[in-house]
């Protein structure tokens, strides 16, 4: 788990007898500090767990839990001869609730990358196969979320009452191991979502909506544009990301999965036979935007620009149901 390191104490655990709750806690975490040689024989200077920070006390009891768990599953302090899986549930199910709760970036990532290897951590599980153990985690940390494989991943999206047909609010759950469809034919997609957003932090998976721009010039005078132009759009949970018209659309399987609102502001790319040039009506140029040519497609749209130049905003949208709908936009004349 990357604790103790070279600044951080390192623990000892000693018994504590008390006339009073000596048979309720047997045993008390002290954290050794490194210090100047005292008087001989001095003892060594120890702190409680109490002064240690909230996050590492959390981090701690987790791991000591997830521990604890196992060897209870695997009836270790029951047996008293030679250990085997006489006894022990096939399957051990342990269920975590936000780990993020007070532990740093660096420390969510690292516990999320870990804890499963905590629990499968016993020379008796490689003797019995048959045991399997399974680790449930929900939590709404990107960085969580980001350390883990799509394939392990369930997104629960929100529905308010009435939608669906049914009365009453509702989550649907959706499987992102198969977002993005055959393993073999959509690898590459897969493989440049899973880099770009581990490499973004982004918090897409937790979002109101979302908004895809070209480059880092856009992201950066977004926010300037919602802070002075659109107050309420400013203290919405809205997320920018600077995908590039090129790859946009890439994100398209994963989006329509969240059911996300989503704004992408790119670049008309106006071309002839392939090659760019400028933007000129009723010259017979077609847009080179991969994004434009797969989102406005869906739309029922060509590619020809002199017909993109000439749509409404309303035909640049496009609602998929009361919670989710998509909206093109990029550079068309005054």
């Amino acid at each position: 788990m990357g604790y103790p390191n070279n600044t951080d104490p390192a623990i000892r655990v000693e018994t504590r007898l008390s006339p009073t709750d000596g048979m309720n806690h047997e045993a008390a975490v002290l954290f050794e500090l490194d210090s100047v040689a005292g008087a001989p024989g001095a003892p060594p200077m120890r702190l409680p767990e109490t002064s240690n920070g909230l996050g590492y006390q959390n981090l701690i009891s987790m791991i000591f839990q997830l521990m604890a768990f196992r060897d209870e599953w695997l009836r270790k302090y029951k047996n008293t001869e030679e250990q085997s899986d006489a006894g022990v549930e096939p399957i051990h199910l342990v269920l975590i609730e936000e780990p993020e709760a007070h532990l740093h970036v660096q420390v969510q990532q690292a516990f999320i990358k870990h804890a499963y290897h905590v629990l499968c951590n016993e020379p008796l599980l490689k003797k019995y196969p048959r045991l399997k153990t399974q680790l449930v985690v929900s939590s709404h940390s990107s960085h969580v979320a980001h350390e883990t494989d799509y394939a392990n991943l369930r997104y629960f999206r929100r529905l308010p009452a009435g939608m669906a047909g049914v009365p009453i609010p509702v989550s649907t759950v959706s499987n992102l191991s198969t977002v993005f469809g055959d393993k073999n034919r959509h690898r590459q997609t897969k493989e440049f979502v899973t880099r770009y957003l581990r490499a973004q932090h982004a918090d897409l998976f937790f979002a109101d909506a979302v908004i895809l721009v070209e480059g880092a010039a856009e992201r950066m005078m977004l926010p300037h544009f919602l802070r002075s132009q659109f107050p309420f759009l400013d203290r919405c949970y809205i997320t920018i990301l600077d995908i590039g018209g090129s790859h946009a659309h890439r994100l398209r399987p994963l989006i329509d999965v969240l059911g996300i609102v989503t704004l992408v502001i790119t670049d008309l790319d106006a071309g002839l036979k392939k090659s760019a040039v400028p933007v000129k009506r009723k010259a017979k140029q077609e847009t080179n935007n991969p994004t434009l040519r797969s989102w406005v497609t869906a739309l029922g749209v060509g590619h020809d620009v002199d017909t993109l130049l000439d749509l409404d905003g309303e035909q640049k949208s496009q609602h998929i149901d009361h919670l989710f709908a998509i909206r093109i936009a990029y550079q068309t004349p005054h």
